[in-house]
């Protein structure tokens, strides 16, 4: 150092602009949806509780509306992810669009939006009749043409809305009910908007409820199966339909109606199913008859093609296969073309005005000379009157399932029942 001088200062310049523009892309993609630039799900989730607390400070009704696009899968099935994404940003340009600047439109993902509405009127029935408004605009504005890769394209969404009240629920709780809204709108055809009904979250919580008291039956054995008969022309005993109930404890047997559709959609039907598979085979090995496997045509509809190649390995090893549920689906004819099927079973919809009703005695005529001309058997189910049996004999079939001749019943019963009257030959 010399006298009087400043030491010496050395600096070093360093660029940090990538580092801070990579931090703020960071922040961005935390918040914001990457291919939308609209809210995504966390920070819809703070500006949902902002404006559930200034709700509940002003007294302004607030709503949550959950938008969905109509057939979107059809589009990206078919044009290709690229043209899905373009028309989910043309989509959340148009919501923005719709809505006042205090409002947020966010992206769940896939092509699920939700608009949350703040300072509606403080009179309920006002706030209703606005989000209504603002619903029906929203729907309009959807069916607005949209052009893809040089494509005119038309679609349509279905909404869910409900409004925040007191006491306000939590935020998860407010976009459940929006979301059951929204398949209330896709269950009124589409097209539509439909508000949250406080009865609706009791059915919700009645299903979670049934949900972890299945789960506990299966594990304790609280399911079982029982058998109905089927029979030839001549009324003796052939076989019989393996059908599964719930001996829920305080509540007796509960209908398959009840919990089926529940455990399709939670997931349970597959050990449920497997249960009830393993059951009937085994019962059946006792008795020493080939296997059958019954299908209905909601099952084809997730996926035919898998469920094609399964049917063709179990029947590899000896399963045959009955067609539930005939013609009260949406591919019927496809479905006895392409599946190796070996009976179907015209549904009791069908049997039980063949007297009354010339269009249903028309269906069950069609059907058995439809299965006759294709070399499958073919088997009447709901068959409860002797006018029923009589019809459905003269008309070509030769196996009948109904009340005439049993109702399910516990196999030792069942089994006395063939003691009496016959051995089973199929299952």
């Amino acid at each position: 150092d010399v006298p009087g001088q400043a030491p010496e200062m050395f600096c070093i310049d360093i660029d940090i602009s990538a580092r801070k523009a990579a931090e703020k892309e960071a922040r961005y993609l935390a918040f914001y949806d990457a291919l939308t630039g609209l809210p995504n799900r966390r920070l819809l989730a703070d500006r949902l509780q902002q404006v559930m607390a200034s709700s509940a400070r002003t007294g302004h009704h607030a709503a949550v509306l959950f938008v969905d696009i109509d057939n979107f899968k059809t589009l990206n099935d078919t044009r290709g992810h690229e043209v899905g994404d373009r028309l989910l940003v043309e989509i959340g340009q148009r919501l923005r669009a719709s809505l006042r600047e205090q409002d947020t439109v966010a992206r769940l993902g896939g092509d699920e939006f939700v608009l949350v509405l703040q300072n509606l009127s403080e009179d309920t029935t006002e706030a209703a009749a606005q989000v209504r408004t603002i619903g029906e605009l929203i729907l309009e504005q959807v069916r607005l043409p949209c052009h893809l890769s040089g494509q005119e394209h038309h679609f349509t969404a279905s909404i869910g809305a409900t409004l925040l009240r007191q006491p306000q629920p939590t935020t998860d709780e407010v976009l459940k009910q929006a979301d059951l809204a929204m398949y209330r709108a896709k269950d009124a055809g589409r097209n539509t908007l439909r508000f949250f009904d406080p009865d609706m979250q009791e059915a919700i919580n009645q299903c979670a409820q049934l949900e972890t008291e299945m789960h506990e039956g299966l594990r304790l054995e609280q399911f079982l199966l029982l058998y109905q008969p089927q029979v030839d022309s001549t009324g003796r005993v052939t076989g019989a339909e393996a059908l599964l109930r719930w001996q829920r404890p305080d509540h007796g047997l509960v209908s398959p109606a009840l919990f089926i559709p529940l455990a399709e959609e939670t997931g349970l039907i597959l050990p449920l199913g497997q249960w009830a598979l393993e059951t009937a085979m085994f019962q059946q090995a006792r008795w020493r008859v080939d296997p059958r496997r019954e299908l209905t045509e909601s099952l084809l509809l997730e996926d035919v093609d898998g469920v094609i190649a399964t049917m063709r390995a179990l029947k590899a090893h000896g399963v045959g296969f009955s067609l539930d549920d005939f013609g009260t689906g949406y591919s019927s004819l496809s479905y006895l073309k392409r599946l190796p099927l070996d009976q179907i079973k015209i549904d009791q919809g069908f049997v039980r005005d063949v007297m009354l009703d010339p269009r249903d005695a028309a269906i069950a005529h069609t059907i058995i000379a439809l299965a006759h001309m294709l070399g499958l058997a073919v088997i009447a189910e709901g068959v409860e009157t002797t006018a029923h049996y009589q019809f459905l004999l003269e008309h070509g079939c030769r196996a009948f399932q109904g009340y005439l001749f049993g109702r399910p019943e516990p196999l030792e019963a069942f089994e006395q029942r063939v003691r009496e009257g016959g051995a089973p030959t199929s299952g």
